[in-house]
């Protein structure tokens, strides 16, 4: 596939996702892909998801359970090589608390073989992190 091909399907699938349909994602997914997320230790949602099962959970399971996102603002999308960066701004409602926080963040995206590959999150998720964090300390966790 090239580059214009690659752009123009991470595209598609990340505009249907933002719109609650993650269907799209999970269909395109690598058996072996890795989803890494930077938020702190501590939480459902920290660290590395290897392989497709466990990437599928972490959308479908884990995430709707630690938080609501919404998008804010289109989506910016930036392709060099085998990777697309996304630049994006979003809202999330915490379940555990209600606590809203408006956040940019960024995903970059790898595709080998048509694939997504990998895909690792970069946003300031501290709320969320705090929010387990007292949890664990109320040792309601």
């Amino acid at each position: 596939m090239n580059l214009i091909g690659i752009l123009g399907k991470i595209k598609s699938i990340y505009t249907q996702a933002n719109t609650g349909n993650f269907s799209t994602v999970l269909d395109s997914l690598a058996e072996n892909v890795i989803f890494k997320s930077t938020i702190l230790d501590g939480t459902p949602i920290s660290g590395n998801f290897v392989g497709k099962e466990m990437v599928e959970d972490y959308y479908t399971r884990l995430l709707p359970s630690v938080a609501t996102f919404k998008q804010l603002m289109p989506m910016k999308f930036v392709i060099r090589e085998d990777k697309v960066i996304i630049i994006g701004e979003n809202i999330f409602t915490l379940v555990k608390n209600g606590s809203t926080y408006q956040r940019p963040y960024v995903s970059i995206i790898r595709i080998k073989e048509g694939l997504i590959s990998e895909i690792t999150l970069i946003q300031d998720l501290f709320g969320i992190y705090l929010a387990y964090r007292a949890s664990a300390q109320e040792g309601s966790w």
